[in-house]
C-alpha cells in the first residue's frame, strides 16, 4: 500500500471556540468537547482508499468532507474505507472529540488526557489487498523444531496469489504459497529476555504476476505457559521480575516518541527486568516493537480501572477495545499474556465475555485479569471465565502484611 501521512498542522477548538493551530498527534489534558479539522488533497492513486487512525482518547466520532465515516474508542487503531467519500482536492476532515463524558473514557486512575494521541495516515490499495494476518507457531522435539502457521485474510473480490517466506538475519530459511497452510522448520531459534531472536515474516499478494500488496512483521518462536505455580518459558521456568508502565512521559500526554520508549525500556531491562505490565490501556505499537527487540515480556490491557462492568457502555467499550488490541498486536512474540482488566469489582458476565474474546482472536496466549478483590471471590469468578492463572494485588504497609494478605 501507499501511505499519505495527515499528520501535522490541524486546526483545533474547544466546544464552540475560536480555531487555533495544533500538531497532530497531541495530547491535552482533558477540556470536554473539542473538534479537530484538517483539508487535504490525494497526493497518490489506487483503486480503493482507507483512512486510519492508530488512536484516539476518549470517544470520536469522523467526518470527511460532511458525512459520518465512523465512531472510534480510546486507543484502538481504528480504518475506514472512504473510497466512495474522498475527492481528488479539497476534502475535508473532522474529528470531535469527547474526553469527559465517555461512557468508556476517563479513570481516576491515570491523567486523563484527550487528543489524536497517535498518527493519522491515508492508505492507497488496489482493489484486493492484505487485510490481515496471523502469525503462530508450536514448538516440538525438545523445543528444537516447531510447526507454524500463517491466517491470512483477504480484502476485495479479487483473490489472486500468496506467497509467505520466512527470513533470519536476511536469509530465507522457508516459503510457501497458499496452498501449502502450515509448514515445519528445524532448528528454530528461539525467543527469550536473554536471547531475542526474531524472523521477518513477508507475505506478498500478486494478480496476473504483477505485486500489489505486501505485508511484513517481525516474529519469534517461543512457548509461555502456565504449569502448576510456574511460568514456563520455552520448557524452563521462569519467574517475571518486571514493572507497571504507563505511556505518559512529562507534559506530552500520551504522545512519545520512539527514542523516548527506547529508552524508558532500555532503562527497564538493565535493571534486570524481563517483564513490563503495560498499564493500563493498550500502548503504541512501537512500544511492541522495541520489547520485542530488546527481549521484554509484556501484557496488555482494555483501558478499564475500577470500572463498573455491570454499565453496558463500559463493558461493550472495554472489549471492543481489547479486540482491536489484540488484532494489532498478536504477531508479536514479546506479549506473553492479555489482562481483561484492572481492579475491577467481578461482573460474572464481562469476565466471561472478554476470556472469550481473548480465546476468539489469540488463542495462542494465557488469559487473566489484574485483580484485588477477595480470594474467594478470585477462586470463583476465574475458574467459571476460565482464566489461565490467579492474580492478587496484596496491597500493605508492611511486606509482612503483604504476605498475610496474599
Amino acid at each position: 500500500m501507499k501511505i499519505q501521512s495527515l499528520n501535522g498542522e490541524w486546526h483545533y477548538r474547544v466546544g464552540k471556540g475560536k480555531e487555533r493551530a495544533i500538531r497532530v498527534p497531541f495530547s491535552t489534558l482533558a477540556v470536554g468537547h473539542s473538534e479537530c479539522r484538517r483539508c487535504f488533497d490525494l497526493e497518490n492513486s489506487g483503486d480503493r482508499v482507507f483512512l486510519k487512525f492508530e488512536g484516539i482518547t476518549y470517544a470520536a466520532k469522523v467526518f470527511l468532507n460532511g458525512e459520518l465515516v465512523g465512531e472510534m474508542l480510546a486507543y484502538a487503531e481504528y480504518v475506514f474505507d472512504v473510497t466512495d467519500k474522498v475527492k481528488p482536492n479539497d476534502n475535508e476532515l473532522v474529528v470531535e472529540l469527547e474526553d469527559m463524558d465517555a461512557a468508556f473514557g476517563p479513570t481516576e486512575g491515570w491523567e486523563n488526557y484527550g487528543g489524536i494521541i497517535r498518527g493519522v495516515r491515508l492508505l492507497y490499495s488496489a482493489e484486493s489487498y492484505i487485510k490481515d494476518v496471523f502469525f503462530h507457531s508450536s514448538l516440538k522435539n525438545d523445543y528444537k523444531d516447531a510447526d507454524y502457521k500463517v491466517d491470512i485474510t483477504l480484502g476485495g473480490s479479487e483473490r489472486g496469489e500468496l506467497r509467505v517466506s520466512l527470513l533470519r538475519g536476511g536469509e530465507e530459511v522457508d516459503s510457501y504459497s497458499e496452498a501449502e497452510s502450515e509448514r515445519s522448520l528445524c532448528s528454530v531459534s528461539l525467543w527469550s529476555p536473554d536471547s531475542p531472536e526474531l524472523y521477518e515474516l513477508r507475505v506478498e499478494l500478486t494478480l496476473g504476476g504483477e505485486l500489489i500488496d505486501e505485508y511484513s512483521c517481525k516474529v519469534g518462536f517461543r512457548e509461555f505457559k502456565c504449569d502448576r505455580h510456574r511460568f514456563i518459558l520455552n520448557g524452563e521456568p521462569i519467574f517475571l521480575w518486571g514493572v507497571c508502565k504507563h505511556e505518559m512521559i512529562g507534559d506530552s500526554g500520551h504522545v512519545v516518541s520512539t527514542g523516548q520508549i527506547e529508552s524508558e525500556l532500555k532503562k527497564i531491562k538493565d535493571t534486570g527486568c524481563n517483564f513490563v505490565r503495560l498499564v493500563h490501556y493498550p500502548h503504541c505499537k512501537q512500544t511492541l516493537e522495541i520489547a520485542d527487540r530488546l527481549g521484554l515480556m509484556v501484557s496488555e490491557e482494555p483501558g478499564v480501572w475500577w470500572s463498573d462492568t455491570s454499565d453496558k457502555a463500559v463493558a461493550d467499550g472495554s472489549l471492543e477495545v481489547l479486540r482491536r488490541t489484540i488484532l494489532r498486536d498478536r504477531n508479536h512474540a514479546s506479549i506473553v499474556f492479555w489482562l481483561c482488566f484492572n481492579e475491577c469489582i467481578f461482573t460474572e458476565g464481562f469476565l466471561v465475555d472478554s476470556a472469550r474474546v481473548c480465546r476468539e482472536y489469540d488463542p495462542t496466549r494465557l488469559v487473566s485479569g489484574a485483580n484485588c478483590m477477595s480470594n474467594e471471590d478470585t477462586l470463583k469468578y476465574y475458574n467459571i471465565c476460565g482464566f489461565d492463572f490467579y492474580t492478587m494485588h496484596p496491597y500493605s504497609p508492611t511486606f509482612e502484611r503483604a504476605i498475610e494478605s496474599a
